[in-house]
């Protein structure tokens, strides 16, 4: 069993979803984030919140140089 330690980030120190994502990878970047069943290899793959922070740094670049505009239907829920 993983030792849970309660480390909650207010409102006001997050500010914003991503602020909140930001903090967290700042204060626990070696804890688990979470979980995926691997199926190839039948067993779980663990990420923790600097793996999670690489990924979402991926994205972010992949998508920045895609032309896309806010004003397209469906954009905005992104």
């Amino acid at each position: 069993m993983v030792d849970w330690q309660e480390d909650l980030i207010t409102v006001e120190a997050a500010g914003t979803l991503d602020g909140l994502f930001v903090e967290r990878v700042r204060r626990s970047p070696d804890a688990l984030a979470y979980r995926n069943f691997d199926k190839a290899g039948k067993d779980w793959r663990d990420y923790s919140w600097r793996d999670t922070a690489r990924c979402v740094a991926r994205w972010r670049a992949a998508l920045a140089g895609e032309d896309l505009d806010a004003q397209q239907p469906g954009l905005g829920l992104l």
